[in-house]
Parts: C-alpha cells; sequence; structure tokens
C-alpha cells in the first residue's frame, strides 16, 4: 500500500517497506534490498544493488558487533574470515610464550638489582 506520487506517508511506522537487514543462508551475513526492489518485499529475483552487513561475536567488547556496510557480499565474508584469522594470530602469540625483548628486559633488570650474576658468578653492581 504505497502512497500516491509526491505524497508521504501519514503514519510514520509505514515508512519502511523493506524490512532493513535480513538472514541470508550463510551464517553472520545480512542482506538489506533496495526499497523498490521485488527481492525486499516478496520472495523474488533482486533488481537491485543491495548491500551487506556482517556481524559476528566481539571478545572484548563480550557482545556481538556489526561491520559496516559492504556493497559487496565478498567484503562482508573477507571481514567475517579476518577475525578467525587475528583469533588465532593473538592464540598462537601467547602460546609461544614471552618474546627475545621481554625476556631480555627481564634478564637486564636482574643484573641491574644484583639478582642475576654477570660473568664468572660476579653479582651485578649496574
Amino acid at each position: 500500500m504505497a502512497p500516491e506520487p509526491g505524497v508521504g506517508w501519514s503514519d510514520p511506522d509505514q515508512e519502511s517497506i523493506v524490512p532493513e537487514y535480513r538472514k541470508t543462508k550463510t551464517a553472520g551475513v545480512y542482506v538489506r534490498h533496495q526499497a523498490r526492489c521485488p527481492a525486499g518485499l516478496f520472495d523474488a529475483r533482486c533488481r537491485c544493488r543491495p548491500t551487506y552487513r556482517g556481524r559476528r561475536w566481539d571478545s572484548s567488547k563480550q557482545g556481538m558487533v556489526w561491520s559496516a556496510t559492504f556493497g559487496d557480499r565478498a567484503e562482508v565474508l573477507s571481514w567475517l574470515a579476518s577475525t578467525t584469522k587475528g583469533q588465532e594470530a593473538v592464540a598462537e602469540a601467547d602460546a609461544a610464550g614471552p618474546t627475545f625483548a621481554e625476556l631480555a628486559t627481564e634478564w637486564l633488570d636482574g643484573v641491574h638489582s644484583g639478582a642475576v650474576g654477570r660473568r664468572r658468578g660476579r653479582k651485578g653492581t649496574g
């Protein structure tokens, strides 16, 4: 029930003909069609340029996070994939233990405090 051309909606609740973002078959990917697209109104073939968004769990925020809006579905998929790769890299770095720089700083602090001997068992003085 669209208004006559040039006439706006009388009820602000009816302004949105197309629902905002709808789920797709791919987990975490949502699509939004333009207002006059048959795919947005019915289950018909798309005749517009839909926009896509992704949604994923963010452990640092302890909640779901939405991506920016993308014009291409592949961009959303790469946004979702980059998270899992990032999480794998962080987990790998944590499992690897301390870095060489951290160990060197710890050793040097021990030498300066006298807790770690320098050469031939002599204690460091600074």
